[in-house]
């Protein structure tokens, strides 16, 4: 972290001053004689003293800068609609995510496990109410698991599926799932789908698949004010049962340019920009920031990677040898080094070895940049520049590859997209760069699938590497029956073997196994591991202190303003 604070030194010698000016001011302004406007003691005109009328203190508030609109109108806790950051500060779960492979208590106190490790059995925390004021109990988690469990919306969740669940009693819910996986209770710390709502925000109360009205969690935070595009504003849940957050109010204000928060920032607009999911802070942003010297700068490494990926369906990239070139051909070094500063370091595999488990650089060591090689398989791969335009083909077809991207969430997507489409001009591939809104991206991205390249995130913290997997690589209903990265039946076999595995030894040689095919068969291609970078104003946040992962990154029960 770097703090610079000169300006703001320059800042507190200016006030100083004028309160000192006021006091002799004040004191310059009596009458010129020397009697005393209170009462001599035992005088007939004294009166008790009374203090004057103590002022109401300042609500104590922060504004921070976020990409999108928070969706609130539609932040139902089974869905994947708004900004992960909001689920959770709204929603609880059974359990919480404490960090480095932790599980840490939430909505339930404690969970007994079977020895076959399909049914647990969940004691629930007792006197927790909605922030509505209604009772959380057995019966509203029955009522949230109707609205989630067994609908295959949510199949690359391995917690998905569930024989049977019931309440035992009013603070005791068993569910005996369908898969007896390592990672069940990991998945259950998830900003969604698996959180609880209030069954009173949905119309009808009672009716489990009803209109979803308004977000009402047993969360930290509710939903004060919302105006759609503009701001979202949060503020203590009056019944919360945990600790009592330091803020009356958290303002998000949408700013979707990284440009225009950085600007937001030096104005005093907002307080806070960066997070890798509420609004990323550039790399030019980063060096603007830094030398303006007066905002506290933040940085943390992460265990997520951002990554371009190839459609199965193109039948160019059918073919290994050209996914294999496509991933010699680019740069990863040059390309952190002059678009990535202080926000990203180059990737090799598709995680980084260093931060993700059953990651090694024996099972993903990645491609080396090599142009030579890179056109020595495009070679053997049968294409050639038929026509002298500079641009390769095969049996009569040219191809233009369109590379989806958006810079809503990730701004320096649209430097890289263009280093790429450079480098891959290079082997003689046409590339075509489309930029779209977060909106569009994520129908691209999750449903149609309508692109021959994309640039995706994975996911993060405890979704990797297991549940990551899954959305990347098995078929889901929601993109029609596809991958969402690329399908192998191989692959996938071996992906629910790790999953299934209850022996950490066997499960690495199966993580070997699924890493060293995506890597070999160059099934993606890895760019960079982001670094999470937060820029603060001082002199209006104090106690900020990095959350536990991007889905909770900030410690909100500390963070407050300065004195």
């Amino acid at each position: 972290m770097m703090k610079r604070k000169t300006s703001l030194k320059k800042t507190l010698t200016l006030l100083l001053a004028l309160c000192m000016t006021a006091a002799l001011l004040a004191g310059c302004g009596s009458s010129g004689s020397n009697s005393s406007t209170t009462p001599a003691a035992g005088s007939s005109d004294s009166q008790p003293a009374s203090a004057p009328a103590a002022e109401p203190a300042a609500e104590k508030e922060v504004t921070i800068a976020l990409y999108r609109d928070g969706s609130i109108d539609t932040l139902d806790a089974a869905t994947y609609n708004g900004p992960h950051v909001i689920y959770k500060m709204i929603y609880e779960g059974f359990v919480e995510d404490g960090g480095n492979g932790k599980i840490l208590p939430q909505l339930a106190t404690s969970w007994d496990i079977s020895e076959d490790g399909k049914t647990y059995t969940f004691h629930l925390r007792e006197g927790v109410k909605f922030s509505d004021g209604t009772d959380f109990n057995a019966d509203a988690v029955i009522f949230n698991l109707k609205r989630w469990m067994n609908n295959d919306r949510h199949a690359s969740l391995t917690s998905y599926k569930a024989e049977s669940f019931e309440a035992l009693d009013e603070h005791t819910v068993q569910i005996v799932f369908a898969e007896s996986t390592y990672s069940i209770l990991t998945e259950l710390t998830y900003p969604r789908p698996n959180r609880f709502l209030a069954p009173s925000c949905v119309k009808d109360n009672g009716e489990v698949m009803g209109e979803f009205q308004w977000p009402v969690g047993t969360g930290q935070w509710m939903v004060e004010e919302y105006v759609p595009d503009e701001t979202l504003v949060l503020v203590p849940n009056p019944y919360y049962w945990g600790d009592e957050p330091a803020l009356d109010r958290i303002i998000f204000k949408i700013i979707p340019s990284g440009e225009a928060r950085v600007l937001a920032l030096e104005s005093g607009e907002v307080d806070i920009i960066g997070g890798e999911l509420l609004g990323k802070i550039t790399s030019a942003g980063y060096t603007i920031v830094e030398s303006d010297g007066i905002f506290d700068l933040y940085s943390a490494s992460e265990m997520c990677a951002h990554y371009m990926n190839f459609s199965q369906e193109n039948e160019l990239f059918q073919d290994v040898r050209v996914r294999q070139a496509v991933n010699y051909a680019i740069d990863n070094d040059t390309m952190a080094t002059t678009l990535l500063t202080g926000i990203g370091q180059a990737a090799k595999g598709l995680y980084n070895a260093e931060t993700v488990p059953y990651v090694t650089l024996q099972n993903s060591p990645g491609y080396a940049y090599d142009l030579e090689k890179a056109k020595s398989l495009i070679a053997e791969a049968g294409l050639t520049d038929s026509n002298g335009d500079g641009f390769l083909d095969k049996n009569g077809t040219n191809y233009d590859l369109k590379l989806v991207i958006t810079t809503e969430e990730f701004p320096e997507w649209a430097e890289v997209a263009q280093f790429i489409q450079a480098s891959l001009a290079q082997i003689g591939l046409k590339v075509s760069i489309s930029t779209v809104d977060t909106n569009a991206y994520t129908e691209i991205q999750m449903t149609t699938l309508d692109y021959d390249l994309i640039f995706q995130r994975t996911s993060s913290a405890s979704w990797v590497p297991h549940n990551d997997m899954t959305i990347m690589f098995t078929q889901l209903s929601v993109a029609q029956g596809r991958a969402r990265v690329w399908y192998d039946e191989t692959l996938v076999e071996n992906i629910w073997k790790a999953l299934r595995s209850v022996d950490e030894t066997e499960r690495q040689e199966y993580y070997d196994l699924v890493f060293g095919q995506i890597n070999d068969e160059a099934l993606l291609t890895p760019l960079y591991y982001p670094i999470v970078t937060w820029a603060v104003n001082p002199q209006v946040v104090s106690s900020f202190e990095i959350g536990v992962n991007n889905y909770a990154p900030v410690d909100w029960t500390t963070l407050d303003v300065a004195s």
